[in-house]
Formats: structure tokens, C-alpha cells, sequence
């Protein structure tokens, strides 16, 4: 009986989902993370030209001269998970504390320690990558994921207001 009911919450959490304000949220949220996770990097990224480990050799004076079907997999990737952030968002809705604003924050919040901190930690406790390297990426993802909840909660609560 209680997944029954469980099953009745998730098709009500859903049915009331604007679709395409979630998405337009979304992708406003992925515009706004190139600024804030860009340009973060380019302050603090000094922290990753002396890893060895690193994949990819990413510097502040090599960031721009990645090629372009780096780009284009970074910006399509940013893009579809940004457009599922939204979607999250607007299925959780009514779930999340707050209003306005500050359930973005909410929101962005607890994205980030389910969904960042035991990234990572993970990353901290299997690779070899520099401890201030992995705490930059910490407190941006932070940065971000509030800047995220944000600018979703205006954009999709907007709709809600208008559009009941």
C-alpha cells in the first residue's frame, strides 16, 4: 500500500511540472555557471598547473586554447545536465523548504552536499590530485550550485506566480 502511494506522489510531483519553464531555468542556470565556474577558474586555477595527475592540462593561459570538440563536449554536456537540474528542481518543488529565493538556495544547497561532497571526497580519497585543487573545487561547486538554485527559483517560480 505505501508504494502505491509513494507511486501517487511522483505522478502528482510530475503532472504539475512546467516543462518548459524548467528548461528555460535550467539553461539560464548553465549560461550563468560558464561565468561563475570560468571565471573562478581563471582566479584560482593556478592550483592545477602543478598536477601531474591531471587528465587534461588545464591552465588559466591554456583554458581558451582547448580545441573546439572540447568545447563543444563541454558545453553540450553543461547544457543537458544544467536542463536536468531544472527539471529536479521542478519535481522537488513542493518539496523544498522555502520560497522564492531562498528555496533556490535551499535547493542548491542540498544539491551540493548529496550530490558534490561525496564527489569530492571520492576524488580526494582515489587520485593523487592536490588538496587545493580539490578544495577549489569544492567551494565552487558550491558557489555554483547556490548560484544555480538561485536563478532557477526566479525563473521557474515566475512561472508558477503567473501561471498557476
Amino acid at each position: 500500500m505505501q508504494m502505491n502511494s509513494n507511486a501517487t506522489g511522483m505522478k502528482a510531483a510530475i503532472s504539475h511540472v512546467k516543462w518548459g519553464r524548467a528548461i528555460l531555468a535550467g539553461m539560464a542556470a548553465n549560461i550563468a555557471s560558464f561565468f561563475v565556474g570560468g571565471g573562478g577558474y581563471v582566479l584560482a586555477g593556478r592550483h592545477f598547473t602543478s598536477e601531474s595527475t591531471l587528465i587534461l592540462p588545464l591552465s588559466p593561459a591554456t583554458f581558451f586554447e582547448m580545441s573546439l570538440g572540447w568545447w563543444t563536449y563541454l558545453i553540450m554536456g553543461n547544457t543537458v545536465l544544467a536542463i536536468c537540474v531544472g527539471i529536479a528542481y521542478a519535481i522537488l518543488y513542493h518539496g523544498i523548504p522555502g520560497r522564492g529565493v531562498r528555496k533556490g538556495l535551499a535547493f542548491g544547497f542540498i544539491w551540493w552536499v548529496i550530490g558534490i561532497l561525496p564527489v569530492t571526497f571520492t576524488i580526494d580519497v582515489l587520485t593523487f590530485i592536490n588538496g587545493a585543487a580539490i578544495l577549489y573545487i569544492t567551494i565552487q561547486a558550491l558557489i555554483e550550485s547556490l548560484t544555480y538554485g538561485a536563478i532557477i527559483a526566479v525563473i521557474y517560480g515566475e512561472a508558477l506566480r503567473s501561471n498557476p
